[in-house]
């Protein structure tokens, strides 16, 4: 029994970091199965009769860490498919007391809501780094394909943030280039 429940533990241990790795973007799906094989493991030795004493107490807390983390997990995964997932709150922190520190901005991030700006400038020089990462992802995924110009993908944008701001109640809209089932895609990221 008790090399039973160390067993467990590790692979509980094992289990947390394949899910950090999957949040840090290392790994590309989240280890389900993996986890469903530990779940059926933690419960067989929590009806299992030899589950007595001691043994039926570090069972139980092990069951319960389990639980717990299922729960932050399942939580985490959805706001990664809402795009709402921040990941270092550190960070996070160091950005807000630098832009406290900083004079205001001008405007959102990008072009679209009241106040940005609309001709070249600093939403224009971002926009079109972005269009040149994404152009980037694409020949590397699809080389040959024909693409949209500049313009189209930057209008298209401008058309999205106001929605996306609303939608979110965020403050700005980021946007992102991601590798989605092998294309490139942009991916807004709402910032509160």
């Amino acid at each position: 029994m008790e090399a039973e429940i160390q067993a467990c533990e590790q692979a509980l241990e094992s289990l947390r970091i394949q899910y950090e790795q999957y949040f840090a973007r290392i790994l590309r799906r989240p280890p389900v199965e993996e986890e469903e094989r530990l779940a059926r493991r933690i419960e067989g030795l929590r009806t299992s009769p030899q589950a007595r004493g001691v043994f039926r107490f570090r069972v139980e807390t092990l069951y319960h860490r389990l639980s717990s983390y299922r729960r932050m997990w399942a939580r985490t995964v959805r706001e990664m498919e809402e795009g709402t997932y921040i990941r270092d709150l550190a960070r996070l922190r160091r950005r807000a007391e630098a832009k406290a520190a900083a004079p205001p901005a001008v405007g959102p991030k990008f072009a679209g809501a009241p106040g940005a700006q609309t001709s070249s400038g600093p939403d224009e020089t971002r926009l079109r780094r972005l269009y040149d990462a994404w152009i980037a992802a694409r020949e590397r995924c699809e080389p040959g394909a024909s693409h949209p110009s500049f313009e189209q993908v930057a209008a298209s944008i401008r058309k999205q943030v106001p929605v996306l701001m609303e939608r979110y109640k965020a403050r700005s809209i980021d946007f992102q280039v991601v590798i989605q089932n092998g294309k490139a895609v942009l991916k807004a990221v709402p910032r509160s």
